[in-house]
């Protein structure tokens, strides 16, 4: 199981970061505040980027612009049930 986001659903970021950048947990193609992508593959403003999302049971693989950016197993995510506050707030307090 997995901490959801929002109304009990994942977010695939679509926010492009800045020039330079590296990959976070808030990136284009990140799974939100959860995992980040692999590498940053977005392309420049005003060209349309592409996302194929393929969830099977508990794995979710994020294709964009023909690269794997994330594949995970919602199974090995240990947080499950905590809101992204609450997951943050937990790791401050040890």
């Amino acid at each position: 199981k997995v901490a959801w986001y929002h109304d009990g659903a994942l977010e695939v970021q679509i926010l492009s970061p800045k020039e330079g950048e590296k990959p976070t947990k808030n990136n284009c193609g990140a799974m939100y505040d959860l995992l980040e992508p692999s590498k940053l593959v977005q392309k420049k403003p005003g060209e349309w980027n592409r996302y194929t999302i393929i969830a099977k049971g508990s794995k979710i693989q994020v294709i964009f612009n023909g690269e794997q950016v994330i594949d995970m197993n919602l199974d090995d995510w240990p947080e499950a049930g905590k809101t992204p506050t609450e997951r943050r707030t937990s790791t401050k307090s040890r």
